[in-house]
């Protein structure tokens, strides 16, 4: 049973697809909206979740390492228990962009961007993920109150 299952495992990574919702999609509070999720198992057992989320159109949010104190990073969190524990989330690649009045380029996420988190379970069934993306949305002139727009992954 365990070379099937091996064999399953090299030949193939596993995928499970999740549906997971926001709490919003773009409003007037949200800049950003989670677009699609999904559960990876690869070859050596490593278990992922990746999420993919966009900013809205004439919007960027500060990335997970910001160059000035003053800037807020993004942040990813979703909640562990005693069944799951999560690791460092991986941000995909950040763009460069030049603000007014500021020298240095700053590293921003614009459109499309996604977050990937390494898990450990010791659950069957996997459990609902719950959690929140933590940002700051803004535009070409200004800054706006950071945000948390709340997520909520279901198998």
């Amino acid at each position: 049973m365990s070379v099937y299952r091996g064999l399953l495992f090299s030949v193939l990574g596993l995928c499970f697809c999740v549906s997971c919702s926001t709490e919003n999609d773009f409003t007037d509070d949200q800049y950003v909206r989670l677009l699609s999720s999904k559960i990876q198992i690869d070859t050596n057992g490593q278990k992922t979740v990746q999420l993919q989320f966009e900013v809205a159109e004439g919007y960027h949010i500060m990335t997970n390492e910001v160059s000035e104190d003053n800037f807020i990073t993004t942040k990813l969190t979703l909640s562990s228990n005693e069944a799951i524990q999560f690791g460092i989330p991986r941000f995909s690649e950040a763009v460069v962009h030049y603000l007014e009045g500021v020298e240095q380029p700053l590293m921003v996420f614009e459109g499309v961007f996604s977050v990937t988190l390494p898990f450990r379970t010791t659950a069957a069934i996997l459990p609902d993920l719950e959690g929140e993306l933590y940002y700051q949305a803004c535009d070409k002139g200004k800054c706006f109150f950071p945000r948390e727009l709340g997520i909520v992954c279901k198998d």
